[in-house]
């Protein structure tokens, strides 16, 4: 398998791993819910189809008696329609309505009387720095992609980051052992570069008799 190829292997997994990861952190703050209107609301009550509602300040959530939805899912995970409602104003007009359901006065209707139960839900406890940690999650993906990428890149799969990159090598006079003496033969063209060599490490010796700087050296 070419390295290009197992580079963008590599890319579309982690990709698609952020996108899987995403999803299942959006579902778990998802239910399966409709928003309705007040009025909808009401004619559920008139109906008789509300099972359930639950209340967290002025937002109501509730459970329909045909829905597939098991009542211990109700409401944390799961209801079927969602409201804001006027506490007050909701509960008056619900007694009004079974009132004339039941024949009873008003003021004789309670929550008892209601075909449906109704839950007063606290305010969430979760630490707020909880809120964050999906968010985190995904940042860390995001930094762990960014990681590979690079490392990918300056391994030598990919030449992108290494354009406009010296070539150039510091010269370690420890490290560069070889010698003309070391090479065997070319006895006329090591004459000849020795003589450059001289030149260039002594050019005036060789001016001041009138020698001009060699252009280059034709080696046959």
């Amino acid at each position: 398998m070419k390295k290009s190829y197992r580079g963008f292997l590599l890319y579309a997994v982690i990709i698609l791993a952020i996108i899987i990861v995403s999803q299942m952190f959006g579902a778990m703050g998802q239910t399966r819910s409709v928003k309705i209107d007040y009025n909808t609301l009401l004619q559920y009550v008139e109906e008789d189809r509300v099972a359930a509602v639950a209340i967290l300040d002025e937002t109501l959530v509730g459970l329909l008696r045909e829905t597939s939805i098991a009542q211990v899912d109700f409401p944390a995970r799961a209801y079927d329609f969602e409201t804001t409602i006027d506490k007050d104003n909701f509960f008056a007009t619900v007694r009004q309505i079974y009132a004339r359901k039941l024949g009873k006065p008003v003021d004789e209707i309670s929550e008892v009387d209601f075909a449906f139960d109704v839950t007063y839900l606290p305010q969430p406890q979760t630490p707020w720095f909880l809120e964050f940690v999906p968010f985190l999650l995904m940042m860390g993906l995001v930094f762990v992609f960014w990681i590979l990428i690079m490392r990918q890149q300056s391994g030598g799969g990919n030449k992108v980051m290494s354009f406009g990159r010296s070539r150039a090598r510091v010269f370690d006079p420890d490290k560069n052992k070889i010698t003309f003496a070391d090479v065997a033969g070319a006895d006329e063209e090591k004459e000849e570069l020795a003589e450059i060599v001289d030149f260039l490490r002594s050019p005036k010796r060789f001016t001041d008799l009138g020698a001009r700087i060699p252009k280059g050296v034709l080696l046959v």
